[in-house]
């Protein structure tokens, strides 16, 4: 459970990093939505992963 941990703090800071690069236009608005919904997607999956691991 700990690599989980790990794995959605690494999420949110690739986050960041994303918008970052949009302050400073290093991306364009149409990679940026993409990615920041795979993130979006990949956090949930990594929080129900969790969630289900405690209960049992």
């Amino acid at each position: 459970m700990y690599f989980l941990s790990i794995s959605q703090g690494s999420a949110s800071e690739l986050d960041t990093l994303i918008e970052i690069s949009k302050e400073v236009d290093i991306i364009n608005i149409m990679n940026l939505e993409k990615l920041q919904e795979d993130i979006s997607k990949i956090s949930k999956m990594l929080s129900g992963l969790l969630r289900s691991l405690k209960q049992k």
